[in-house]
C-alpha cells in the first residue's frame, strides 16, 4: 500500500489536465452525420428511433424528440459511400456496408452486436448484388453473368453469421441494367419482352424459389429502358413495391395469399407524383408522396388510391428540394415526416407543416470558410460617425457637438433605466466584444448552401442556399471561392462578402454577393462570367471601400467585380501577376496584364514552367496568406549578428510527384517566384508519395508526405534568409535576382499520421507562430516552431543556446498538455482555419471534419490579458496605500523643508 502511495505522487508531476468548468468556456464542438443515404423508422420497448446511414459513412441513432445524436459509428472512409443497404427487424439495426460486409447494431447504445464478411471473392462474374433481412436470415442476391440469380442465405448469430442455404436460379434474360429491389421477403425484377412489362418475383424465405420466378402483367408499353422497381420506403418489411413507368407510379402488393383471395396485384396507378413512402396503422398501409404540381405539398394515399389528405410542408426555402421522405404515424393521430433535402438537412415535421426539428449535416461537407468582424455596438458607432468624413470644419464640428450629446443622453438613460430598446444585432449578441474576439464564420458547403455562424457558440444566424452555384474544378478537387470585399470595419458601409462558382450544365463562372451578418443577397440573380481560370482579391479598395476581385477567365480575358473599380486595376496593371497551373498538361505559366484594342484587359503569358506528364505529376500548390503581417525582419543570432529574412510575397510552393523503376515514388518540392518564373530553392525525396500537407508562411516553409522505405510520416522544413545583409530594405522586388536565398532545410519523424496542418495567425504578428496539426485520430497537437527550426544543431554550442535554438532530435513530440481539443475527437480531419483577433497573444483555430471545432490557442501565453484569478482586491488596496502615502510623504517632507527654512 505504502509503495502504490509513493508511486502515485511521484506520477503527479506528469499529469496535465483540464479543469471541469473550463470545459466549453472557450471552445465548442457540433457534431454532423453528413447527408443521409437510408433512414429507418423503428419502435421497441424503450420507445420510437430514428436511425441514419450516411453518405459519409457513418451509421448513428438519432433522439426522436429533439434531433440530438444518441450514438454514432464512423466507418471507414471510402472515395464513394459505403454503405449499400440498412434495415431494422425484430429490434435489430442491420447495416450492409462496402458490398458485403454486415453490421448487427444495438438500436440503443450503438454497440456491435455481431458481424459477417460476405463480400464476394471475385467480381468478375458478379453484375449486381441486392440485399434483405428477415428476423432470422440475411439474404444476399446477386445477379451473375451465368445467366441467373444466386441467392445466399445467413443465419444472424451473437458474434459472426454462418451460412444457412445457397441455390440459384436460372434467368437469362437479366443482365447489368435490369432494375431489380427486395421488400417483404420478395426479390422482384422488371422485365420487357416487346409485348409488354412484366414483374418477375420469388419468395426469399420460403420454397417458392424451387418454381423459379412468377410473374404480373404491369403495362402494354414497351419502353422497358423507361421502366424501374424499388421498395417503398417505411415499408421494407412489407410486400409492397413502386413501378416507374415513364410519367405513372404504379404500387404493387405482392403478398402471396391465395386463400384470402389477396394475391399480387397493381393496387393504383398515378401520375404527377414521385417518391413513395409508406407507412403501417396495424390494419392498414397508407402512403406519401410528393405532389409534382406542388412540390411543397404531400399526399397521403390509402391502398384504394384514394386520396386521404393533402397536406402543406411549409419547408423553408433554404432547404431546397426534398430528395427522400420517411413517414410515420404517432400515437397521437398525428403524421410526421421526416425529409432528407437537397442542401443535406435532415428535418422531422408534424403535419400539416409544423417543423419540430432539423439537422444542417450539410455542415460536414464545408469547402470554404471566412471569419467577419462583427459590427461595433451603438455607442461606437456614434463614435465613429463623429470621426467620418466631413464636407468642411463646420461640419465636422457639428459632428462632435451632436455625437457629444448623443452619448450624454444615453448616460442619463442609463442612470435613469430608460435604455432605448436594444437591436437585433444586441439581441443575438452579434456585435463587436472588447478584444475582438467574437466573430461572425460564413461557411460554404457543396450543395451551395451558405451560413452565418457565430463564433462565440456555433449556433447558426442565418442560412441561404444557392442551388445554383456548383464547385470549381481544381487541383486540389472541389472548390468554391469566398472572398470579403468588405469588412465592417468600415462604419457606416456594411459589410460585403462575394461567392464564386459555376454553372453545373455550362461551367460558366457564378458571383454571389451577400451580407455575411445578416445573409442578405446583394442580387437576387448570380452574376455570370465566363468559366474562370483564376480568382483574387486585389489588394486596394476604391472610393466606397470596397476590395475588388480579378478574375482572369479561361480565354485570359481580365474582368473585375465590381466594374467601377476597373480604372484601379488600369493604373496599376504593370505591377500585377497571377500564375495558372495545368495539372493535365503539367504546365505552370504566369501572367501580366496588357492592354487589347477590342477586349481590354487581357492576360498576356510572361512565363512558363512544363513538367513533364509522362515522369512528374503536379499534386499540389501552397501560397502564403493574402496580407499576412511580419514582424520582425531578421533573426538575432548568438554571435549578436543579424541574419535577414528572405520575405518574398511572390513566392509558391509547388510539389510534384514521379515515378522511376529504381527509387519508386519520389516527391519533388520547388519554390517558384510568380513574377518571374524562376525557380529559386528545390528539395527532392525519394521513395517518398503523398498523403502531402504544405503551409508556407513569412520565409517558411513546412511540409509532411510518407517515406515508403521506412513506412513513417517525416515533416521537412525549409527556412530562407538574405544573409546578413538586408537587400530589399524598403520594398521587396522579384526583378532584384542578384543574390539567390540562403536555404537551411532539415527533416523530421512525426510518429502519427498527419490529416492536416496550419499555422497559427495573430494581429501583428509578434506572438511566437506555432503549427497546429491535425491527426486521424481526430486530436489536434499544437508544435511550437522551434521543433521544426531547421537549424537546430547537434551539438549544442554557447551560441546556440543563446539564440534559443533547440538540440536536433528527429522525433517531434507529442505532448498530452498540447492537444487543443482533450477529449472532443474530431473524426476526418479535412482542415484547419486560423484567424487573428484583436488580443496579439490569442487566436481562432477552426477544425473542419465530420464535426466543427472552434477554440482559442495563445501560443506565448495570453500575455495582454490579466488571469482569471488576478487578485483585484489586493492591487487596488496597494495602489491605494500607495497614493495615501505620496500625499503623506509629501506634506511630511514640505513641513521638513519649513522646520529647516525657519533655522
Amino acid at each position: 500500500m505504502l509503495s502504490r502511495l509513493i508511486v502515485t505522487l511521484l506520477t503527479l508531476g506528469f499529469v496535465s489536465s483540464l479543469y471541469e468548468d473550463q470545459i466549453g468556456k472557450f471552445d465548442w464542438v457540433e457534431q454532423y452525420l453528413g447527408k443521409a443515404k437510408f433512414v429507418e423508422l423503428g419502435h421497441s420497448s424503450h420507445g420510437n428511433h430514428i436511425f441514419v446511414a450516411s453518405e459519409k459513412n457513418v451509421i448513428a441513432g438519432i433522439d426522436p424528440k429533439n434531433g440530438n445524436i444518441q450514438w454514432r459509428q464512423v466507418l471507414e472512409e471510402e472515395p464513394v459511400s459505403g454503405f449499400d443497404d440498412l434495415f431494422y427487424v425484430d429490434s435489430e439495426l442491420i447495416s450492409v456496408f462496402r458490398g458485403g460486409i454486415i453490421h448487427s447494431w444495438s438500436p440503443l447504445k450503438g454497440s456491435l452486436l455481431w458481424h459477417g464478411d460476405f463480400r464476394p471473392t471475385s467480381l468478375r462474374s458478379l453484375l449486381k448484388r441486392h440485399y434483405y433481412a428477415s428476423k432470422e436470415e440475411v439474404f444476399l442476391v446477386d445477379i451473375t453473368d451465368a445467366q441467373g440469380v444466386s441467392v445466399k442465405g445467413y443465419k444472424k448469430g451473437s458474434v459472426e453469421a454462418s451460412t444457412s442455404g445457397h441455390w440459384e436460379i436460372h434467368a437469362p434474360w437479366l443482365s447489368l441494367n435490369s432494375k431489380c429491389g427486395t421488400a417483404g421477403g420478395i426479390f422482384a425484377c422488371i422485365r420487357g419482352d416487346g409485348k409488354g412489362i412484366t414483374l418477375e418475383y420469388f419468395h426469399l424465405d420460403t420454397d417458392a424459389y424451387r418454381t423459379g420466378f412468377k410473374s404480373l402483367h404491369i403495362s402494354d408499353t414497351s419502353s422497358v429502358g423507361l421502366a424501374d422497381v424499388k421498395p417503398v420506403d417505411g415499408l421494407r418489411n412489407h410486400p409492397y413495391f413502386q413501378v416507374l413507368i415513364q410519367d405513372k407510379v404504379h404500387l404493387l402488393r405482392m403478398s402471396d395469399d391465395t386463400t384470402s383471395g389477396s394475391g399480387p396485384r397493381i393496387l393504383w396507378v398515378k401520375t404527377n407524383i414521385s417518391q413513395l413512402a409508406g407507412f403501417s396503422t396495424g390494419d392498414h398501409i397508407y402512403v406519401t408522396a410528393i405532389d409534382l404540381q406542388n412540390e411543397n405539398s404531400i399526399l397521403v394515399i390509402g391502398e384504394s388510391g384514394e386520396v386521404i389528405k393533402r397536406e402543406s410542408l411549409n419547408l423553408a426555402p433554404h432547404h431546397g428540394k426534398i430528395d427522400m421522405h420517411i413517414p410515420h404515424h404517432s400515437k397521437d393521430g398525428s403524421t410526421m415526416i421526416l425529409t432528407v433535402t437537397e442542401d443535406h438537412a435532415l428535418s422531422l415535421m408534424r403535419l400539416p407543416g409544423m417543423t419540430v426539428w432539423e439537422r444542417e449535416d450539410g455542415l460536414a461537407s464545408v469547402l470554404a470558410v471566412d471569419f467577419v468582424d462583427l459590427p461595433v455596438t451603438r455607442s461606437d458607432a456614434s463614435v465613429e460617425e463623429e470621426f467620418a468624413t466631413a464636407s468642411s470644419a463646420w461640419k465636422m464640428l457639428w459632428n462632435r457637438i451632436r455625437s457629444q450629446v448623443n452619448q450624454l443622453e444615453s448616460l442619463v438613460r442609463h442612470i435613469l433605466g430608460f435604455q432605448p430598446p436594444p437591436t437585433l444585432e444586441e439581441k443575438l449578441h452579434l456585435v463587436r466584444d472588447r478584444f475582438n474576439l467574437h466573430k461572425m464564420i460564413v461557411l460554404v458547403t457543396a450543395p451551395g448552401k451558405v451560413y452565418g455562424m457565430a463564433s462565440e457558440h456555433g449556433k447558426l444566424i442565418w442560412k441561404v442556399f444557392l442551388p445554383s452555384v456548383k464547385p470549381l474544378v481544381s487541383e486540389a478537387g472541389p472548390e468554391l471561392i469566398l472572398f470579403l470585399q468588405r469588412s465592417a470595419s468600415y462604419f457606416p458601409h456594411l459589410s460585403v462578402c462575394t461567392l464564386i462558382g459555376r454553372k453545373e450544365d455550362s461551367g460558366e463562372g457564378l458571383l454571389v454577393s451577400f451580407n455575411p451578418i445578416s445573409g442578405e443577397l446583394y442580387n437576387q440573380e448570380p452574376h455570370v462570367l465566363p468559366p474562370i481560370a483564376h480568382a483574387s482579391l486585389f489588394h486596394k479598395h476604391d472610393s466606397e471601400f470596397l476590395f475588388p476581385i480579378l478574375i482572369l477567365d479561361k480565354a485570359h480575358q481580365v474582368h473585375v467585380i465590381p466594374e467601377s473599380a476597373t480604372p484601379i486595376l488600369e493604373d496599376l496593371k504593370d505591377s500585377i501577376f497571377v500564375y495558372l497551373a495545368d495539372v493535365d498538361a503539367g504546365t505552370v505559366q504566369g501572367f501580366h496584364f496588357r492592354d487589347s484594342s477590342d477586349k481590354g484587359l487581357v492576360g498576356k503569358e510572361a512565363w512558363r514552367v512544363h513538367f513533364p506528364v509522362n515522369t512528374q505529376r503536379i499534386e499540389m500548390i501552397s501560397k502564403k496568406r493574402q496580407g499576412e503581417k511580419v514582424h520582425s525582419q531578421g533573426r538575432v543570432l548568438g554571435d549578436r549578428s543579424v541574419l535577414y529574412k528572405y520575405l518574398n510575397p511572390n513566392l509558391f510552393a509547388l510539389a510534384t510527384t514521379s515515378y522511376d523503376s529504381i527509387a519508386k515514388y519520389s516527391l519533388n518540392v520547388y519554390l517558384l517566384d510568380g513574377v518571374t518564373g524562376g525557380i529559386l530553392a528545390t528539395a527532392n525525396h525519394k521513395r517518398a508519395r503523398p498523403p502531402l500537407h504544405m503551409i508556407h508562411f513569412e520565409n517558411w516553409l513546412i511540409y509532411s508526405y510518407f517515406n515508403e522505405k521506412l513506412r513513417r510520416v517525416e515533416v521537412a522544413s525549409m527556412e530562407l534568409y538574405e544573409g546578413t545583409t538586408q537587400h530589399n530594405s524598403t520594398a521587396f522586388t522579384s526583378l532584384y535576382g542578384k543574390h539567390h536565398p540562403m536555404i537551411e532545410k532539415q527533416g523530421y519523424i512525426y510518429t502519427t499520421n498527419i490529416a492536416a496542418m496550419r499555422e497559427t495567425i495573430t494581429e501583428r504578428g509578434i506572438t511566437s507562430k506555432h503549427v497546429l496539426i491535425g491527426m486521424p485520430q481526430g486530436a489536434v497537437a499544437e508544435l511550437a516552431r522551434n521543433f521544426l527550426d531547421p537549424r537546430r544543431p547537434l551539438i549544442m554550442t554557447a551560441e546556440a543556446h543563446e539564440e534559443g535554438l533547440v538540440i536536433y532530435i528527429p522525433e517531434l513530440p507529442i505532448q498530452m498538455d498540447s492537444i487543443i481539443n482533450y477529449n472532443q475527437s474530431i473524426p476526418r480531419i479535412r482542415n484547419i482555419h486560423t484567424h487573428p483577433t484583436g488580443l496579439e497573444s490569442t487566436c481562432l483555430a477552426f477544425v473542419l471534419g465530420l464535426d466543427l471545432f472552434l477554440t482559442r490557442v495563445s501560443p506565448s501565453r495570453t500575455f495582454d490579458v490579466l488571469k482569471e484569478d488576478f487578485d483585484h482586491t489586493l492591487i487596488c488596496t496597494v495602489l491605494l496605500g500607495l497614493l495615501v502615502a505620496c500625499y503623506a510623504t509629501k506634506h511630511l517632507a514640505a513641513r521638513k523643508a519649513l522646520n529647516q527654512a525657519w533655522r
